[in-house]
This record gives C-alpha cells, sequence and structure tokens, in this order.
C-alpha cells in the first residue's frame, strides 16, 4: 500500500512549514539592500521574488545601513511566527549578527527560515546548531576580550575611563608646562587624555 499525503499536508509542505502550524501565524518576509555578489549590486526584484515564492503575507526591507524595518518586525514576532529571508546577506552582516537576530527570533517563540542557505530552525537539530554557534560565538569573543586585558596589562594600560590628574600633580604639571613641555607628552606619561592636561594647564593659568 503506497503511502499518499493529504491535500492540507502538501500545502503545509509546499509553503515550508508543519501541517499543524497554526493558521494565525504569519510567514513574514525581511531583506536588506544594497547586497553586493561577484556580478554587481542585487536588484530589488529578486529577493522579493523569492520570498513571494514563499508565500510570504507581508514583507520589508531595510535601505542601507538602516535597520528599523528589521527590529520592528522582530519586536512584532509572535508564537509561530516565520521570519524568512532570501539567504544569509539579506539578513544579516557577520555570523555574529545572524546569531543575534536568530536568538531574538526564537525569544519571540518564531523561527527563521533562509531559503538560498536551506536553513530552518522549525527543524529541531538546526537550532541545536545554532544554539551551539552561538555558544562558541561568545566563548571566542570572552577569550579574546581576556586576552586584550592581559596584552594591555604588560603594556602598562589601565582599562576604562583615562584616571584624571591629582592635586598632588599640579606642581609637576606647572613645572613642565614652564619648561615648554607639551600636552601630549605630559599625557602619555600621567596616562591620561591630552584634554585633561590642558584643562589642569587652564587652571593654573587662573591662579
Amino acid at each position: 500500500m503506497g503511502f499518499r499525503l493529504r491535500k492540507d499536508q502538501v500545502a503545509g509542505i509546499l509553503r515550508g512549514s508543519h501541517p499543524n502550524h497554526d493558521p494565525r501565524a504569519m510567514i513574514i518576509g525581511y531583506y536588506r539592500l544594497p547586497v553586493r555578489r561577484a556580478g554587481g549590486i542585487v536588484s530589488s526584484e529578486e529577493p522579493a521574488a523569492v520570498l513571494r515564492a514563499q508565500r510570504c503575507m507581508r514583507i520589508e526591507v531595510d535601505q542601507g545601513a538602516s535597520r528599523g524595518a528589521l527590529n520592528h518586525l522582530l519586536t512584532g514576532l509572535t508564537h509561530e511566527d516565520v521570519l524568512v529571508s532570501p539567504a544569509i546577506e539579506y539578513l544579516a552582516t557577520s555570523l555574529r549578527d545572524l546569531l543575534r537576530i536568530a536568538d531574538k527570533v526564537h525569544k519571540r517563540m518564531a523561527t527563521l527560515r533562509l531559503v538560498g542557505d536551506q536553513i530552518d530552525t522549525s527543524v529541531p537539530g538546526t537550532r541545536l546548531i545554532f544554539g551551539s554557534l552561538a555558544d562558541y560565538e561568545r566563548r571566542t569573543f570572552d577569550q579574546k576580550l581576556h586576552v586584550g586585558l592581559v596584552e594591555a596589562a604588560d603594556r602598562g594600560a589601565r582599562p576604562g575611563r583615562p584616571r584624571k590628574i591629582g592635586a598632588d600633580m599640579f606642581d609637576h604639571v606647572r613645572t613642565q608646562i614652564g619648561l615648554g613641555r607639551s600636552y601630549a607628552s605630559l599625557a602619555r606619561e600621567l596616562n591620561v587624555h591630552p584634554t585633561t592636561v590642558m584643562r589642569m594647564a587652564g587652571q593654573i593659568d587662573r591662579d
């Protein structure tokens, strides 16, 4: 006896969702422009056609560096909504950016589908991979931050905002300025910004 899909199951597969998909949920398309490829800038018709083929009920677009449409879209996602983008380059600018967007989508109990990359986080295994990548990215970032702080400490640099010059240094600064020392040179010695030395010089002149 052969296996035959019902019409509603076929429709569910064609729209890329489970047949038990909540009918109130929305399939929402998004892409950003311009996207550059080897052949030049991709026209807006190409990604729009991909999203229409995915049965998107609504399509949002961002131009240039703007993320207004995406941010508004993310905050409006609800349970079982599907965010669809033609490919990674139409959605994110880096792996970290992609993971950040995916995390926001999943926190809204929605799923992410990247058509050209064949990524669909409604599939449990795909979502697990995204979680593992996010953990790896966080560990890598923490490791780089730690290495950077150690290297900065070895150079004698201090993390955080530059410290202010204490009142006990007034006489030293006054003497050095009187000898013709530059603000930049004093700032390097005292590990402060040159404008801090300039402000102190102004106070010395008023005294």
